[in-house]
């Protein structure tokens, strides 16, 4: 599935679309300005090719009522789930992070790469002991 929303494409009457920040299995995400608030958001858009199918806009609405729940200095804020009738597409606002997506603010050697590469060897098959074996 491709990104949709063009550079300059006001959604809601409210938030123009700047440039795509990325995009994954269910939608993309734009950097747009609130041009009521003055400030730059996140804007995440459900795909037009699954928005006409009920399961994927429930699951977009749940992810959106759980972020709304959360609360946490690494979790960017939800300000608003809506839907945009004459675009047709349904949307989250999120607080903008500047800085790069978290794949590249985390790096290559985070996580399971970084906790594989302790144990293993080039071909991936382990060379030590598990790391939980210590435990």
């Amino acid at each position: 599935m491709t990104p949709h929303l063009e550079s300059g494409t006001t959604v809601a009457g409210r938030y123009k679309v700047s440039v795509e920040l990325g995009h994954g299995g269910n939608g993309s995400v734009h950097l747009a300005h609130d041009e009521r608030l003055d400030t730059d958001i996140a804007l995440k858009v459900l795909y037009p090719q699954l928005a006409s199918d009920v399961t994927f806009i429930e699951r977009f609405k749940r992810e959106a009522q759980t972020l709304a729940r959360l609360s946490h200095p690494n979790i960017l804020r939800l300000f608003e789930f809506d839907e945009d009738k004459q675009l047709q597409l349904f949307y989250l606002v999120l607080e903008h992070m500047p800085g790069g997506s978290l794949k590249d603010r985390l790096g290559p050697t985070h996580g399971a790469s970084k906790r594989r590469s302790r144990c293993c060897g080039q071909s991936g098959r382990r060379v030590g002991p598990p790391p939980w074996a210590a435990v």
